[in-house]
């Protein structure tokens, strides 16, 4: 087997795969260049072309160097951006994580904040069985459970148990996944099983589980279910309203 970097080129709504970019290296600039040989050679017409759909990183992004701008000078013409909500929806956590915790990186798995070493020994601490409940709201339709991750499937059963006021007997003995610095929703998860072993939880740790359960856990969730781009604006308009809870200072920073 070799590793060969490609763009994957799809068409949506629906996901429909058109075909491969092989990449031999990846600035802007060749991308940008591999995709217009990709079109050309597929006899792909771009004149009907309304928006791109990409991850959100910088590459992507850019608002003057990006893919996507590039190709709005190149067609002469404005496109809609559908930027990756689930990149989206882990941005506003980590700087009120960060914001909150006033900690800094030291390594690609550790921190100085006091709340990022309390999480990371969580789940040997015992579970309280009167913590504060917080109600869960804004859920889609049950999904089927092998839809879900083993992380995912844990943020999503600590988020019920944190509403219902009950952390069963073998949801506390599940152990979440270690910390890395780019897995937020692993973060959410151990930050809820710190939640559910305090009676009284500091100020920050309350402020953090509180926008996990309203916020971070609902859109996750939304986002998986509604997966197709034409959701992407009603999502992103539930983010803010959702989002209104926080303090003004704080929901600065849960928009930027």
């Amino acid at each position: 087997m070799v590793k060969e970097p490609h763009l994957v080129i799809l068409r949506e709504p629906n996901s429909r795969l058109i075909g491969y970019a092989r990449l031999v290296e990846e600035s802007v600039e060749y991308k940008t260049t591999k995709l217009n040989e990709f079109f050309n050679d597929k006899n792909i017409s771009l004149d009907a072309l309304i928006g791109i759909c990409t991850d959100g990183e910088p590459t992507n992004t850019g608002t003057h160097g990006g893919i996507i701008r590039r190709f709005e000078l190149l067609l002469k013409r404005p496109l809609h951006w559908f930027v990756c909500l689930l990149h989206f929806n882990e941005l506003p956590f980590r700087h009120l994580f960060g914001v909150l915790d006033k900690s800094s990186t030291t390594g690609p798995t550790s921190t100085t904040g006091k709340l990022s070493k309390q999480i990371e020994n969580s789940e040997a601490l015992p579970v309280v069985s009167d913590f504060q409940r917080i109600a869960l709201e804004n859920m889609p339709p049950v999904a089927e459970q092998h839809e879900y991750s083993t992380d995912s499937q844990y943020l999503y059963d600590m988020a019920h148990a944190i509403s219902n006021g009950v952390v069963s007997v073998d949801l506390a003995n599940i152990k979440p996944g270690k910390i890395v610095h780019s897995r937020w929703l692993t973060k959410a998860a151990r930050l809820l099983r710190l939640y559910v072993t305090m009676k009284k939880p500091p100020k920050n740790l309350r402020i953090l589980v509180e926008f996990i359960i309203k916020v971070y856990v609902p859109m996750y969730f939304n986002i998986k279910y509604y997966s197709s781009v034409v959701y992407g604006s009603v999502l992103f308009f539930k983010y803010i309203t959702w989002a209104q809870f926080l303090e003004p200072n704080l929901r600065m920073l849960s928009i930027m």
